[in-house]
């Protein structure tokens, strides 16, 4: 069965895309030999924070004996 969203939440998907393509192209900007992928964590959460938001990757998995993934962004080296 198709959900259909209704208009505020097209519209909430909306602003996290801007956030995620806004993301998205600081990285691609400061992505160069000799950058550590820490470095563009940083930098995303800069990104991320100014604009209100919290990443859905900091935290996950979390649990009573874990504390979740560490970083804002998943960052794969390659």
């Amino acid at each position: 069965m198709i959900e259909l969203k209704s208009r505020s939440e097209i519209e909430a998907m909306r602003r996290a895309g801007v956030v995620v393509a806004e993301t998205i192209h600081a990285l691609c900007k400061d992505v160069h030999v000799g950058v550590t992928t820490a470095e563009l964590d940083r930098l995303a959460g800069k990104v991320i924070e100014s604009h209100g938001a919290k990443s859905s990757c900091l935290g996950y998995g979390a649990s009573k004996r874990r504390k979740g993934f560490p970083g804002i962004v998943c960052i794969s080296v390659n």
